[in-house]
């Protein structure tokens, strides 16, 4: 992202796109950073979650019942805000105290007020702020349509997973074993896709070929001369 932002910066005005730069807040610049939502709506019974497997712990949690006390809860996949997000160019954590900077000085230079409150809701009204795409749950994975075939399949993962490092460190192309391990099952990897299986397998070859070669030529010579003798004599 670091090598084609100065190009997105150059090429931003030229979009024809609407900004909403100048007539932002300190408190919607604060957005950025995790908690920057609850400073800005202002609520004392509220929950900040980021991460995301923080935040699918946090719904689970909903979920079964258990946060229905709170009235906001601030759930930000990117850890510590969209300042920890795949966007971002600097280190998230020089970009957290810049954002904190800025949104102190966008609050005391431009505090937010009816006309720019005014201009967002004409924005909202417009439509600005909706998806017009029909959003489609992802399906979740299965090991096979046929539940008994995916219970065997399932008996077999666990079992390829055992076999495998468990180091999660993604050579393989996989984000983790268990996913491989899934793969192999449906017959889409191979176990030596795993660079320590594979550097198994190629060490038993090679004590296997070193084996071999420390048989002795001669005896293996005399045995194969002998055998048809002993036939021929028998």
């Amino acid at each position: 992202m670091a090598g084609i932002y100065g190009n997105l910066l150059k090429n931003m005005n030229n979009t024809g796109l609407v900004s909403l730069s100048d007539v932002a807040s300190g408190l919607g610049v604060g957005w950025g950073t995790s908690g920057g939502e609850n400073r800005a709506v202002g609520l004392e019974n509220y929950l900040v979650v980021d991460g995301i497997h923080n935040v699918i712990a946090v719904f689970e949690e909903i979920e079964m019942g258990r946060l229905a006390s709170v009235d906001f809860i601030e759930a930000q996949a990117c850890t510590g805000g969209c300042v920890g997000g795949p966007l971002m160019v600097k280190n998230p954590f020089v970009g957290r105290v810049n954002i904190r900077r800025l949104a102190v000085e966008m609050r005391e230079a431009r505090p937010f007020n009816e006309e720019q409150e005014s201009q967002i809701r004409e924005f909202y009204n417009a439509g600005l702020f909706e998806t017009k795409d029909d959003l489609q749950p992802v399906p979740a994975f299965k090991l096979d349509e046929d539940m008994s075939k995916a219970i065997a399949k399932m008996g077999q993962l666990e079992k390829v997973l055992e076999d495998l490092p468990g180091l999660d460190c993604g050579s393989c192309g996989s984000p983790h074993c268990r996913a491989l391990a899934e793969d192999i099952v449906q017959g889409l990897a191979v176990e030596t896709d795993c660079v320590f299986k594979l550097r198994e397998q190629v060490k038993k070859l090679a004590e296997e070929l070193f084996y071999l070669a420390q048989k002795d030529p001669s005896a293996m010579s005399k045995a194969g001369r002998d055998g048809p003798l002993d036939r021929e004599e028998s």
